[in-house]
């Protein structure tokens, strides 16, 4: 009986010996385990970009988008463009169905079509609404090919010379030769030369109104021909806002802003030189130099200055502008008084 009550006590000891065994082994294996988790989680981990790997992926992606261009990609030139331009117009279609701007959108087309039904049925208003419809379009007209002057990274057409100079020399020249300004000079906008004296409207006035009006003198030409030139230059002023948004939209992201980059680099290679260069290249890098360093330590009364004459590196003054995030009222007011005001 003693060997049998030792039996079971003997096993019964040995059991917690067999148990402990694996759960030792299994403490003891544990470590590799998770060390092996982490390896394996440090493999999938993506690693960071060194700045060398980063800049050459940017320098890639810049010369792809230089190379897209109407001659070598035109077809995925206007699906980019069809894109950006969708995205443009559906801008005010997505604000005009906002909720939020319910109240608005049911004024605006309450007013609108109040207009067109107005505009549908004869009486004495109809020649004062067609009169505010000519006015509307005039600025418009005028508004529109200051933008497109000056818009764009000096890609523009020059439509003062195409469109606004002409204007002012018929208007001028048919006053002139009537001794009179009995014609209204915003009728000819849509001509071209040479039948742009030729298309004025007359004011419909009989012999007697007619010679009982002024002669023209230079300051009634000149207020009467004020107007359309100051929408043109305000129209300019806006057109200048790409340089100036782009760099602005870098600086406000954190990201690298090369085209800048690039022409900072070049002032500073021009400071550090000393030597004045002669050359076309060197006078107009010296001039950048002088435009950086004046707009850093003006601001706003540079902007006016740069503004107020014929400078064909205001694209520099709207990419330093930006990168500096300078407020978009201010440089917008600035540009809008020295090419609206001053230069015109």
């Amino acid at each position: 009986m003693t060997r049998a009550a030792r039996a079971p006590s003997a096993e019964r000891g040995r059991t917690p010996a067999k148990m402990t065994a694996p759960k030792a082994a299994l403490t003891s294996r544990s470590p590799p385990a998770t060390s092996s988790r982490k390896s394996l989680g440090a493999q999938s981990a993506p690693r960071a970009k060194s700045p060398a790997a980063e800049k050459a992926a940017s320098r890639k992606a810049r010369e792809a988008i230089e190379d897209l261009t109407l001659w070598s990609r035109p077809l995925d030139t206007l699906r980019h463009f069809g894109a950006v331009l969708g995205d443009f117009l559906m801008g005010p279609v997505r604000a005009a169905l906002d909720p939020q701007n319910a109240a608005i959108t049911g004024s605006l087309a309450v007013a609108v079509l109040a207009l067109l039904v107005a505009r549908c049925f004869p009486g004495p208003h109809l020649e004062t609404m067609l009169r505010l419809e000519h006015s509307i379009l005039y600025s418009i007209w005028w508004f529109g090919l200051g933008v497109a002057s000056s818009v764009g990274l000096g890609t523009g057409a020059h439509t003062g010379t195409l469109f606004l100079f002409p204007h002012i020399c018929a208007v001028v020249r048919t006053a002139e030769n009537h001794k009179r300004v009995d014609f209204d000079p915003t009728y000819n906008s849509w001509s071209f030369p040479p039948k742009l004296a030729e298309a004025f409207k007359p004011l419909g006035l009989d012999k007697a109104q007619t010679a009982a009006l002024p002669e023209p003198t230079y300051w009634s030409l000149f207020f009467g021909l004020l107007y359309p030139v100051i929408v043109w230059g305000v129209g300019t002023a806006l057109g200048e806002l790409p340089p100036y948004l782009v760099a602005y939209s870098h600086a406000k992201a954190g990201e690298q802003d090369e085209d800048y980059d690039d022409i900072m680099k070049e002032v500073e290679q021009q400071k550090k030189a000393g030597e004045f260069d002669y050359s076309i290249t060197g006078l107009m890098n010296t001039t950048t130099v002088w435009m950086v360093d004046f707009l850093k330590n003006n601001g706003f009364w540079g902007v006016l200055l740069f503004s107020s004459y014929p400078n064909a590196l205001f694209d520099m003054c709207g990419l330093c502008c930006g990168h500096s995030m300078m407020p978009m009222w201010k440089f917008l007011v600035a540009v809008s008084i020295g090419k609206g005001f001053i230069k015109v």
